[in-house]
């Protein structure tokens, strides 16, 4: 099967009618959810925040099914904040969301007790993404009591889970 690249497609739609494109356009959106979120916030914007809660509420079934038993997958969360990103215009938006993810993450193992490393390095690794993107965009000043907040309410919990938080907090936010 031949690669599409950008460049191939970008070949093939200028060669298409404005109507086509329209159609093409239309019929994605109508098909993929992913799509509806991608016009709903280029076009409106998020102001009522329905897209980042459905994104949120994707993501705590990644930890917990609706009568709050572990359902745990934690590729499937990060594959949320994955397609929320590519979606979002709001640096915001995508550090509440990858805060969401590690706040789950802590909320699952206060509920469910002790866990194992790879669940822990993968909580990490998204707090310290969250923190990079945060001080990346300046938003500091928005996220800092939650970030202390998290690193707190993971002070009793085993793995060097909190030091690595710790550390993740006070590079970015006590530097």
């Amino acid at each position: 099967m031949p690669t599409l690249s950008a460049a191939k497609l970008k070949q093939h739609l200028a060669g298409l009618p404005r109507e086509a494109l329209e159609a093409d356009i239309v019929s994605l959106f109508n098909r993929i959810p992913t799509v509806q979120d991608f016009y709903r916030q280029r076009l409106f914007g998020d102001v009522t925040g329905d897209v980042l809660a459905k994104y949120k509420q994707r993501l705590r079934a990644c930890f917990f099914s609706k009568s709050g038993n572990p359902n745990l997958s934690l590729s499937d969360a990060r594959r949320v904040v994955s397609e929320y990103r590519k979606i979002s215009p709001s640096a915001r938006d995508e550090a509440d969301l990858m805060l969401c993810h590690v706040e789950n993450g802590v909320d699952f193992t206060n509920a469910f007790g002790d866990i194992d490393e790879p669940f822990y390095m993968s909580i990490e690794r998204m707090y310290e993404a969250a923190c990079i993107h945060i001080a990346a965009n300046d938003l500091r000043d928005a996220f800092n009591m939650r970030c202390a907040e998290i690193v707190s309410n993971t002070s009793h919990i085993g793995w060097g889970f909190n030091d690595a938080l710790s550390e993740s907090y006070e590079r970015y936010f006590e530097a």
